[in-house]
């Protein structure tokens, strides 16, 4: 699969995906983005990371019950206060913790106005980090990226996951 494939792929999916589904996904991607913002904190010693544990607990709450939306709304308040700016922070560490947060913010917007577009920001932000990662192991083309495993598992599982 190449990356207009996946694009087209993932977009054409996440328009179709059934709210419960689509929350779940938000929170595996959290979870697997979470611990590079865990790293990116214990790195340059700022934000809080239990701001987005809060978060992404409030998430996993309102797959089982109702949740006030307000509490969602300020949630998502106390992530933007926690998010890295690369003006800031200029390595990659603080990239990857900021496609954490775009996740995490990103899923409790999807709480409050179940819109799935929210879901492919989430998606990109996992692709995003996969991809400098897989960048930072040599000087690569686009199609040598397209083609590394992890960015083949990162496409399929999240093709897999919006199916």
């Amino acid at each position: 699969m190449d990356y207009h494939e996946f694009i087209s792929t993932f977009k054409s999916q996440v328009n179709k995906v059934e709210y419960g589904k689509g929350l779940q996904f938000a929170l595996k991607i959290s979870r697997l983005l979470l611990p590079e913002y865990v790293n990116f904190y214990l790195t340059h010693e700022w934000g809080d990371p239990n701001v987005l544990a809060d978060s992404m607990q409030l998430c996993e709450k309102a797959k089982d019950s109702s949740i006030d939306m307000e509490q969602v709304s300020e949630m998502a308040v106390k992530v933007e206060t926690v998010t890295p700016h690369m003006d800031d922070f200029g390595d990659l560490i603080a990239s990857y913790a900021l496609n954490a947060c775009v996740a995490i913010y990103s899923s409790l917007q999807y709480l409050l106005n179940r819109d799935t577009s929210n879901l492919y920001d989430i998606g990109i932000a996992y692709t995003d980090t996969v991809d400098f990662k897989v960048q930072g192991e040599g000087d690569l083309t686009e199609g040598e990226i397209a083609a590394h495993p992890d960015m083949q598992n990162a496409w399929n599982f999240i093709i897999e996951e919006t199916r």
